[in-house]
């Protein structure tokens, strides 16, 4: 949701429909590192096991380079390097769970995307198409990466 008065909505619509669960909205800018921190740090300090982290971001094709807060290529930045940040700061939590889950959305334009290390953050000749490209293999890659392998039978 990209607001919190959506984000509240949402969550009285699932409330209605399933009154049971702990349904909870906080607020994150996932192209701001230390908003991640803040966010992340708030989820540790509750001390609750974390079953489940869902990262969908998707900022897509900006007509012009922007840059994060941080200095990042706004789509790497708000669709890579902030859930990833995420994930890594809240690994102790999913780690209590029983059988959590930890899940990175990706997209098809992965498949055009390419990994420059020499302009990762687009300086020069910025395609609006290809930086999402970029961010999305890097959550694929990422994805894959750190898949946990199953234990054998």
């Amino acid at each position: 949701m990209r607001t919190v008065a959506k984000s509240e909505q949402a969550r009285a619509e699932i409330l209605r429909a399933h009154p049971a669960p702990l349904v909870e909205v906080r607020r994150i800018d996932l192209a701001d590192l230390a908003s991640v921190q803040e966010f992340a740090d708030a989820l540790i300090a509750g001390g609750r096991p974390l079953d489940m982290l869902l990262n969908n971001a998707g900022v897509m094709f900006p007509p012009v380079r922007h840059e994060t807060v941080d200095g990042f290529e706004l789509q790497l930045g708000g669709n890579f390097l902030g859930p990833f940040a995420l994930t890594v700061r809240l690994l102790p939590l999913p780690l209590q769970a029983p059988a959590a889950r930890v899940v990175t959305m990706s997209s098809g334009m992965a498949a055009r995307g390419t990994i420059d290390f020499d302009d990762l953050n687009w300086q020069r000749g910025y395609d609006p198409t290809g930086a999402y490209g970029r961010s999305k293999l890097a959550d694929l890659l990422l994805s894959r990466s750190t898949k946990r392998p199953r234990r054998a039978r």
